[in-house]
């Protein structure tokens, strides 16, 4: 285990096993960014040499064997987390061969992994104890400032919710009451932005759990990884999160809350009380706790057509705090995200609205329930559109708008897998009734933009006698 007795910098690229079974990596774990930090106890732990590519080439010779044994042990470490100590136990929790698992056992004590003492007739085996002297065995000694969001975009509210969470965090230590702000909204329309935006100007740091069904509490409260022969235990992001809380504020985004288990369920809400406070059971129950007014819990939840979720009791509703509704900027502020748009990117301030207008019909039409159209557009999609129409465009090739409304939002969004998504020749349709025919140079031009626009009008308005006179 790690004592946390101070920051942690990298020392070298160890190998390790993550030992729960959800990962696995026999070499250096440059393919482990996503669940470790370089701020992780996994690194403070000696240097690997450096291993040449005739080397790798002899560890793969022996890939099959060497995953085999290591996904044994993996299973081994997660028995003797759940409580099992003897090898006819361990065997039994895992389903294996007793006289293998006790072969295995012995070789990971030998080793120094795993403490080997008898008990009457029986050998029992456990985890090698290095807690700190406080008894702990979570790390505790981050550098949190590494954890605050840097350039994240301004976030534009799309109605007045942010001023309203503002305050409620702002002001939560004088009424003696936590921030918890639980957002609604379709998919894309700023939630998590939101979320970093508001933790980068709080300088605070920032952890995020994306919910998903078979999210569990390894995910949030952490799991035991083999590291050259040594266990140790890497904290999860909510762990982290009751750590960061002691020593000032801290943004915890639980990113579509409404998709998590009962029993995921439970253990964030032990966090979310008054207590913010975590219990690991893997450490034997340690309790791990936190100050709840630095505490700062953003909440998101999906909403519209194609999302599986489980019902929030009221209890559960309560814990998550006030709720605001979050809408696709353009509905409410067209001008706000053409402008946007315009900035971001080099299109033409017309087509920028242009593409706005589309965009907010597809966003009605989603909201239709009569509709078979599952999703609106995004902001975020509308910015690649216009950056894609733009390199289009440069490159002279025709229909640069509708070149980009099919590679930027119509083949990644409506489309997953083999399956095309619901509403796809909606959303064709309806881009072509505003692009089809248009110049490519009216996409950087507003003066190409408003010449086809006009010629477009007069066309339309033409008198159908004159028309066949």
């Amino acid at each position: 285990m790690v004592d946390g007795s101070g920051p942690f910098e990298p020392r070298g690229q160890p190998h390790y096993t993550d030992l729960t079974g959800l990962m696995y990596a026999h070499y250096p774990p440059v393919w482990v960014s996503s669940m470790v930090s370089t701020e992780s106890p996994l690194y403070q732990i000696r240097p690997t040499p450096a291993v040449s590519i005739d080397d790798h080439t002899d560890d793969l010779n022996h890939d099959y064997q060497t995953t085999h044994i290591m996904a044994t042990r993996d299973d081994i470490i997660q028995a003797i987390g759940n409580g099992n100590s003897t090898a006819t136990a361990i065997a039994e929790a895992i389903d294996k061969d007793r006289s293998h698992i006790a072969r295995e056992l012995k070789a990971m004590s030998d080793e120094g992994t795993l403490t080997r003492t008898k008990q009457g007739r029986s050998y029992h085996y456990d985890f090698v104890d290095d807690r700190s002297e406080d008894g702990l065995s979570v790390h505790k000694g981050y550098a949190w400032n590494e954890w605050v969001p840097e350039d994240v975009p301004e976030y534009i509210p799309s109605k007045r919710e942010y001023a309203e969470i503002r305050a409620e965090v702002d002001h939560r230590e004088t009424a003696d009451n936590p921030a918890h702000i639980r957002l609604t909204g379709p998919t894309g329309c700023g939630k998590t932005h939101l979320a970093r935006a508001l933790a980068q100007e709080l300088e605070a740091p920032f952890f995020d759990i994306s919910v998903k069904w078979a999210t569990d509490t390894t995910d949030l409260l952490g799991r035991f990884v083999l590291v050259d022969g040594e266990t140790q235990w890497i904290n999860g992001p909510l762990t982290k999160a009751i750590l960061a809380s002691r020593e000032r504020p801290a943004v915890l985004l639980l990113d579509e809350i409404n998709r998590a288990r009962p029993e995921t369920k439970s253990a964030l809400y032990e966090a979310l009380d008054d207590r913010a406070q975590i219990t690991i059971d893997a450490l034997g129950g340690e309790v791990v706790g936190g100050e709840a007014v630095n505490l700062v819990v953003i909440s998101t939840m999906n909403v519209g057509q194609g999302h599986h979720v489980e019902e929030l009791d009221l209890a559960e509703q309560r814990r998550l705090g006030n709720r605001w509704s979050i809408d696709f900027l353009g509905v409410n502020h067209p001008d706000r995200e053409a402008r946007l748009i315009a900035d971001r990117t080099p299109v033409s301030a017309m087509f920028a609205a242009r593409l706005v207008e589309a965009a907010n019909k597809v966003r009605r039409l989603a909201n239709d329930h009569d509709e078979q159209l599952s999703r609106g557009i995004p902001t975020g999609l509308l910015l690649e559109l216009a950056a894609s129409a733009y390199k289009y465009a440069q490159a002279g090739l025709e229909d640069a708008a509708l070149r980009a409304t099919r590679t930027a939002v119509v083949d990644p969004y409506y489309q997953r897998g083999d399956r095309e998504i619901t509403g796809r020749d909606t959303v064709v349709s309806t881009f072509r009734s505003f692009f089809e025919g248009m110049p490519s140079e009216a996409v950087v031009e507003n003066a190409e933009l408003q010449a086809w626009a006009d010629e477009d009008i007069a066309e339309t308005d033409v008198d159908p006698e004159e028309a066949v006179g």
